[in-house]
């Protein structure tokens, strides 16, 4: 991970996606989603393992930013493609069954 991103963001908050929680305890089941507003006002979200190690990440554009103006159906795949690096589109309906 770039830790620059995290350059003037703000932490908004962790949360167990998987039940386990304060209170309750966690183990290597479980996965944490930890969120951050960059000073780009996009959202970043990680997410962790109990011990701390990184699984996965996702970077979302707010539906209005002062960079961006109003997102739509129509740019808001691009927006994310742009922000996570690949290119994303519409599905067309459910893939061949393979024979």
């Amino acid at each position: 991970m770039n830790e620059s991103r995290l350059r003037g963001a703000h932490l908004t908050g962790t949360v167990c996606l998987t039940g386990g929680g304060v209170g309750m305890g966690t183990d290597a089941r479980d996965v944490w989603a930890t969120s951050f507003v960059l000073d780009n006002e996009m959202v970043l979200v990680l997410f962790t393992s109990p011990s701390g190690l990184v699984l996965g990440e996702v970077t979302v554009v707010p539906e209005w930013t002062s960079r961006l103006g109003q997102l739509d159906s129509a740019t808001v795949a691009d927006a994310f493609a742009s922000s996570n690096g690949r290119i994303i589109g519409p599905t067309h309906g459910p893939s061949p069954a393979s024979s």
